[in-house]
């Protein structure tokens, strides 16, 4: 078996891609699960691989992929197990290691992160106007914190790309992309509020060309045109009261067929499918429904 053969053989989903050996296969290639494709996420329905590369994936129901000790090497046994180290599921084989604190795992899937920050390092490589953050979480307790940085830990100069959800003191969600204050998103008040569980994409896309900020797939804050601003690491929990189920970050945004199968497969993973819009095409009045899931 060869990986430029140009034939399917082998364990292959797809022709010189996926399966144990290959590379993950593009968007369009068929598939058998996840682990098949660039973006992480295979379409069972279809048999195909959907949505643009995932850089970053922390997969809270995936309990084997996190980590007790600094080497990552010890798996997590049982509920409120340490979580000091979380691997990436993503293309970017990258570990989030907890630089202050431990987070602590749930056996309802995900890491509860009270004051913790988790980092990983060297992420992106300079200049950053094409990116999508996707974050299954819940507030725990409302504090005015960042919550997640791009570019940790050098948040307070040259080159933020922040967010806090919400700020405490006003209720705000807030997505600081770039260098500048003036390239803010903010929400209305009191968008969620504390102990809810929602779906959160943040994205900065010069393609798009938008700074967005959307909860369960409904747009809460929205200016046009995107921002550069310099990326280095990314920090996940600095100082929030969070449980966090998921993390995903594409650096391109997706387009909306794409968002949408996105926001599918996370409410459907995360019994949430009753928060979006019903005229979502994965919205189920009933969050345990399967039917049609990605």
């Amino acid at each position: 078996m060869a990986c430029d053969n140009r034939i399917l053989d082998g364990d292959e989903s797809d022709i010189d891609c996926g399966g144990s050996t290959c590379p993950q296969c593009d968007e369009g290639a068929a598939c058998m699960d996840d682990g098949d494709c660039r973006s992480v996420l295979c379409d069972a329905n279809a048999g195909l691989c959907v949505g643009p590369p995932t850089l970053l994936w922390l997969d809270g129901e995936d309990s084997p992929g996190m980590f007790v000790d600094q080497a990552c090497s010890m798996p997590v046994a049982s509920d409120n197990d340490p979580v000091r180290c979380w691997r990436s599921r993503g293309t970017h084989d990258v570990d989030f290691t907890a630089i202050s604190g431990e987070g602590r795992y749930e056996a309802d899937g995900g890491v509860q992160l009270d004051g913790d920050l988790f980092v990983a390092s060297s992420v992106f490589g300079g200049v950053l106007d094409e990116v999508a953050v996707f974050l299954v979480a819940t507030e725990v307790s409302g504090t005015n914190s960042y919550d997640l940085n791009l570019n940790h830990a050098n948040y307070s100069d040259g080159g933020r790309y922040s967010c806090h959800l919400p700020w405490n003191g006003t209720r705000t969600l807030i997505w600081d992309p770039g260098n500048s204050f003036t390239a803010r998103v903010e929400s209305g008040p009191d968008v969620v509020e504390v102990g809810e569980t929602h779906i959160y994409e943040l994205v900065n896309s010069a393609a798009l060309d938008v700074r967005r900020v959307r909860v369960d797939g409904g747009v809460v804050a929205e200016v046009a045109g995107a921002n550069p601003g310099s990326a280095s690491n990314v920090s996940l929990g600095s100082d929030a009261n969070i449980h966090v189920f998921d993390f995903r970050v594409t650096e391109s945004a997706p387009d909306n067929a794409q968002r949408q199968v996105i926001e599918g497969d996370l409410a459907c993973r995360w019994n949430l499918r009753s928060q979006l819009d019903p005229s979502h095409p994965y919205y189920s009045a009933n969050d345990v429904d399967d039917t049609g899931c990605p």
